[in-house]
């Protein structure tokens, strides 16, 4: 049924008001089911240290030497205070260069990402107890990945992401990589300035007098 309301939305389509599209996010296991999602993968971690102290605000920056301007800081946010440690987490047989966050249950990794954001991101994580992980993006979508690679790709950048394990038990991270996202990016949130109304515009579209000319628009689209 064509209602007030279906009226509104259109009509407010039309003047350039918010209209967004739906959003799609892929994750992955493997190295090669990322890639199947993304493309240009950059590893950054290729330079994190196996030992230090990151417990404060400041946290680490690392970034790829080739790419220096794509700059991801580390931090580890624990209440009122920070906990984020560097040393060597062992895993098959390796010893590999890791950050570890705090064991009390209510810190977490914050990993936030370079200007702009991020659309593909793969990252190598666990915890030191084996206790479950929960990764948690920008966007709202939360995660509860096991421990080793898990790729993200996504219709839409994000500015950030969390890794937080249970108390007892330390987030490790030991790889991170960030691609470019193959998957088709959502519409901008606004298709143009929001315009000036006159009184008697918001009038005409309130009682569904306006008339639209040019027919019917798909107003949404799905990317999923």
């Amino acid at each position: 049924m064509y209602t007030t309301r279906n009226f509104l939305i259109f009509s407010l389509a039309f003047f350039g008001i918010a209209v967004s599209a739906g959003a799609t996010t892929m994750t992955s296991t493997s190295y090669s089911g990322w890639l199947a999602n993304a493309t240009g993968p950059v590893d950054i971690f290729g330079n994190a240290p196996s030992s230090g102290s990151f417990s404060n605000s400041t946290g680490i920056t690392l970034s790829n030497s080739s790419h220096p301007s794509a700059a991801f800081v580390f931090t580890g946010p624990d209440g009122t205070g920070w906990s984020l440690n560097a040393g060597l987490y062992t895993s098959n047989g390796h010893n590999f260069p890791a950050l570890f966050g705090a064991s009390d249950g209510k810190g977490n990794i914050t990993v936030t990402m370079p200007s702009g954001g991020e659309n593909a991101v793969m990252m190598s994580v666990a915890s030191t107890a084996g206790s479950a992980l929960t990764v948690k993006l920008s966007d709202g979508e939360t995660f509860t990945p096991a421990a080793g690679i898990f790729g993200i790709s996504l219709s839409h950048d994000i500015s950030w992401l969390t890794i937080s394990t249970g108390s007892g038990s330390e987030a490790v991270i030991d790889d991170f990589l960030y691609a470019s996202s193959t998957i088709a990016q959502d519409a901008s949130q606004q298709t143009g300035p929001l315009p000036t109304l006159e009184a008697s515009t918001v009038a005409m579209i309130g009682g569904g007098l306006l008339i639209l000319i040019g027919g019917r628009k798909k107003l949404f689209s799905d990317n999923g």
